[in-house]
């Protein structure tokens, strides 16, 4: 079977232009963040999930995330350092796998919500 240089350009368009706009090399989903409104990770409390990605900028996440835990075991060198509150700036931080394993449930204490991320080290599966 024989294919013609300009039906192989076309094809190969059409599979590029079909992938994602979002997701490059340089910026995938490395594991998900399970986030809580209450302290402790109790069934029932539960909020949603945040795709953590391999970006190395901050990532922030919505208000009102007491606890969560790292639902997906992260790559070998990387790691994930969550802050009190939004922009990955606070004293106070939390570092995974360093400070908590993947899948056990961590906070920062009362009125201390989990407010942003940032990952660093060799995370990306590619």
């Amino acid at each position: 079977m024989q294919f013609s240089f300009a039906t192989l350009a076309t094809v190969y368009a059409t599979v590029v232009s079909a992938l994602p706009a979002d997701v490059t090399p340089r910026q995938s989903t490395i594991t998900e963040f399970a986030i809580w409104s209450n302290s402790g990770c109790q069934n029932g409390d539960r909020i949603g999930t945040v795709n953590i990605n391999d970006s190395g900028e901050c990532q922030n996440f919505q208000t009102g995330i007491a606890s969560g835990t790292v639902d997906i075991d992260i790559p070998a060198g990387c790691q994930i350092q969550f802050f009190i509150g939004q922009g990955c700036n606070s004293a106070q931080s939390l570092v995974v796998p360093r400070d908590q394993v993947p899948h056990r449930c961590f906070e920062f204490g009362p009125r201390k919500n989990i407010g942003s991320a940032r990952v660093s080290g060799t995370c990306s599966p590619f």
